[in-house]
């Protein structure tokens, strides 16, 4: 299995690279990102099952470095060309994801802390760059913590998303009884909202406690694994995870930027969900 993982490598980097930038140029525009592929009668988003092939890649990369130092240059420029994908995409909530999950994977290798500190510092400098040369982004960012200032315009799904999860009160109102599903974008960036209004606040933050405790048996895989593949991969996989769903559940009530980032296993999207069990089977793996 070991030496079948290794030689496909490449392949994996190489395809979901070569999917990402024809996605980027010839993909549909959904909610303003440019990050949907449409065949027929079928969609799906390549993104999500590039996180898979980007947590393999960097598990494979990692086992092998003290082999090949090449293949730490080779990872990291496909890390570049996949988040400069997303960028072209307008996507930057993967961008984030994805750099999120980087970072993770470099400190779990044990990288030298002015490497991670240079790549953070080239960061900054891109996000810096994404806000002057999209204005919409910037935008974003002014709104937040502010929705209440632009209820009826920018802050429009935030504040319709806070009241909406405050008139669930505990117990919920009923599935299907809810206001929030008549939003644009309620069944995938604004769901939490959906939960909390339909459901009430107990199964809201019981579900996000859940994620808390992916999180939670994430690190204590990583801790006891005896293979570094396995604890890269668990560990990008945990990461990638779970800052998703924070962006997404603190995105809505306006504790975080709103990124339009779906939430697993609840947003609407087949592909997120196919993506969410292969990512959790690194999780069975290092079992």
């Amino acid at each position: 299995y070991r030496d079948f993982a290794i030689s496909i490598q490449r392949i994996v980097m190489g395809l979901s690279v070569a999917l990402l930038y024809f996605t980027a140029f010839f993909g549909t525009t959904v909610n303003s990102s440019k990050n949907w592929l449409r065949i027929g009668g079928f969609s799906f988003q390549p993104s999500e099952l590039v996180k898979v092939a980007f947590v393999f890649s960097a598990g494979i990369t990692i086992y092998l470095l003290n082999k090949n130092k090449i293949r730490r240059f080779e990872f990291l420029a496909y890390a570049v060309l996949c988040m400069g994908a997303l960028a072209l995409m307008l996507d930057f909530g993967a961008v984030a994801i994805f750099f999120v999950g980087l970072m993770v994977i470099l400190t779990l290798r044990g990288e030298h802390p002015l490497i991670l500190g240079g790549i953070f510092g080239c960061a900054i400098v891109g996000v810096v760059g994404i806000l002057w040369l999209y204005p919409y982004v910037a935008r974003r960012f002014s709104v937040w913590l502010h929705a209440w200032e632009y209820a009826n315009s920018t802050g429009y799904q935030q504040t319709r998303t806070m009241m909406s999860f405050a008139s669930g009160g505990l117990l919920g109102v009923g599935g299907g009884n809810g206001y929030l599903n008549q939003i644009p974008a309620a069944e995938t960036d604004l769901v939490y909202g959906i939960v909390g209004e339909e459901w009430g606040a107990i199964v809201a933050i019981t579900a996000a406690f859940c994620l808390v405790a992916v999180g939670l048996y994430g690190c204590r895989l990583v801790k006891n694994s005896t293979c570094i593949f396995d604890a890269v991969t668990v560990g990008g996989s945990m990461a990638m995870i779970l800052f998703q769903s924070a962006l997404n559940i603190f995105g809505s009530v306006d504790m975080l930027p709103l990124t339009g980032v779906t939430l697993i296993f609840i947003s609407v999207g087949g592909t997120s969900l196919i993506s969410a069990w292969m990512m959790f089977a690194f999780f069975k793996a290092a079992e």
